[in-house]
């Protein structure tokens, strides 16, 4: 039985937090203008880059609640939330990429596999494409913000 330490407890809730308050800007996002990017999205691709196995299942269970919580999604698209962030996880761990790169990569193979499985949400091309360039200026953001609170990968 794997432990959780208390740096595993606390990257588990900073990550639970941030998603909480990236769902109320979402909400108010999609009050004023009608649409949303999928920052929520941004956030489960881009946290299992920080996370060890143990911290990681516990992650993975979160954020399948959380989704089935928030949002009425169809088994297809709970299935795709839970398999693309562990390909995303172990991924990382196969192939040795640029610190700086592993964001843009999650979010651009994550978002792109999600809508071209989901085909939902999108009635352009060009929205599309906006969502992706700005979720990854998001993953950065995230990124470097996890960086900075668990002082890991401090090498670019």
């Amino acid at each position: 039985m794997p432990k959780i330490h208390f740096k595993s407890a606390w990257k588990i809730f900073f990550i639970a937090l941030f998603l909480f308050a990236v769902e109320t800007f979402i909400l108010k996002q999609k009050i004023a203008f009608g649409r949303t990017f999928d920052f929520l999205l941004v956030i489960a691709f881009v946290s299992p880059i920080f996370l060890n196995f143990s911290e990681f299942i516990f992650f993975e269970v979160f954020i399948i609640w959380f989704f089935r919580l928030m949002y009425p999604f169809s088994g297809m698209e709970i299935f795709l939330i839970a398999i693309l962030p562990a390909c995303v996880f172990f991924i990382k761990k196969i192939f040795l990429l640029q610190p700086w790169v592993e964001p843009f990569a999650a979010v651009f193979f994550g978002i792109s596999v999600f809508y071209a499985f989901t085909a939902s949400g999108f009635g352009s091309m060009a929205f599309l494409f906006l969502d992706i360039a700005i979720s990854m200026g998001f993953s950065w953001i995230f990124y470097l913000m996890m960086r900075y609170v668990f002082k890991e990968r401090q090498n670019l």
